[in-house]
């Protein structure tokens, strides 16, 4: 017996022509041999030897490395084509139990639950739905608004001292004495609370940090999570979930305000509106959401509800948004038919010298 004995012509086993036409065959010649297979393990040898065919080779290679006659006889060559033999056997083995693995990992994942997840925002109210965008090239986007980067800081500066320059003075004659009941009532003096907040831009976009004046900043809101199983992963045991219901959440005013503005940069303007309103739900008064929100109105052409937005930014305790608030208020103004209130705005705004002082003085001159 010789090396090429252990799998040729063997009786009731693989021979390697079975194997190596095994290996040439096409995806539905292998599906009818390993039918024809009655012995699992033969299976899984002709699989392990299609997936990885220069183990096959290797076995040519050990013919021609032990396949010699010498005057000792055959046993030199028996160990080690014996160790290779049983090398091959544990390789296919581990190769049929990782595959195995794989595939039972690959249905345990595609039998999750698929679940989604929908904001109360998500859901349009009707009122905001029957908005019609303006043209394109009349809406505010964030060019139109001053860029941070170019935004003047807002420092306290000291005022200057004027020299000291010695001139002759005319006496002043001191003012008569008068009762005490007719003394003139001092004159009464403005007195303002309002205040440029902090700021911070995130997507490009100025917003009030109410980080640093919120204990809790978190948005109340309503998810409803729908979940399933795919429709082609589906059978007679998959459990009957309930119906979903609505579920009130606290997400962080930051989370969720950082993607209503990348809904308003992407010139969604009416989701980007409707969480808005869900900011103001929670936050009757905040300014980011009644600044950012008047413009959304703006280019979805409800100039009412935008004039009335930006005039509460006006009048709001913190003035970051005023120089935009009142620009943007006064082409609102405009376009509603109101002229005179508009010029007298835009008149204002002129004069400030401020970011939007040269677009005013033109709009007045036509």
């Amino acid at each position: 017996m010789n090396a090429r004995h252990i799998y040729k012509d063997s009786p009731g086993g693989l021979t390697r022509s079975q194997i190596a036409e095994f290996i040439r065959a096409t995806p539905e010649e292998r599906q009818q041999i390993l039918a024809q297979t009655q012995d699992a393990f033969e299976r899984d040898a002709l699989l392990g030897y299609a997936l990885h065919p220069e183990s096959f080779e290797l076995l040519k290679s050990a013919d021609r490395k032990f396949y010699r006659k010498t005057s000792s006889g055959n046993w030199k060559w028996f160990v080690p084509v014996g160790a290779f033999a049983v090398i091959t056997v544990i390789f296919i083995l581990v190769q049929r139990n990782t595959i195995s693995e794989q595939q039972q990992t690959i249905s345990q994942l595609g039998k999750r639950e698929v679940e989604i997840t929908i904001d109360e925002a998500d859901i349009i109210p009707e009122e905001i739905q029957q908005l019609d965008e303006i043209n394109s090239n009349e809406q505010i986007t964030r060019q139109d608004l001053p860029h941070p980067k170019t935004e003047k800081p807002h420092t306290h500066k000291e005022p200057l001292q004027k020299p000291d320059v010695s001139l002759p003075v005319s006496p002043v004659e001191p003012l008569p004495a008068q009762p005490a009941d007719k003394l003139p009532e001092p004159e009464a003096k403005l007195v303002t609370s309002r205040k440029q907040a902090k700021e911070y831009y995130p997507e490009d976009l100025k917003l009030v940090d109410y980080r640093a004046y919120r204990s809790a900043n978190t948005v109340e809101t309503r998810q409803i999570v729908m979940g399933g199983t795919p429709a082609n992963l589906e059978d007679d045991e998959t459990e009957v979930t309930e119906d979903p219901a609505w579920r009130q959440v606290d997400i962080p005013y930051d989370e969720y305000i950082r993607k209503t503005l990348s809904y308003f940069n992407r010139a969604n303007y009416k989701k980007a509106l409707s969480r808005f309103e869900v900011i103001l739900k929670t936050y009757p008064d905040d300014i980011n959401a009644l600044f950012y929100g008047g413009l959304c109105y703006y280019n979805l052409g409800d100039y009412a509800q935008a004039k009335t937005c930006f005039s509460k930014v006006r009048t709001h305790s913190y003035s970051n948004f005023d120089e935009e608030a009142g620009w943007f208020l006064a082409l609102a103004q405009k376009n509603s038919g109101e002229v005179q209130a508009a010029r007298r705005l835009l008149t204002e705004i002129s004069q400030s010298g401020g970011f939007y002082a040269k677009q005013a003085e033109a709009l007045l001159k036509k």
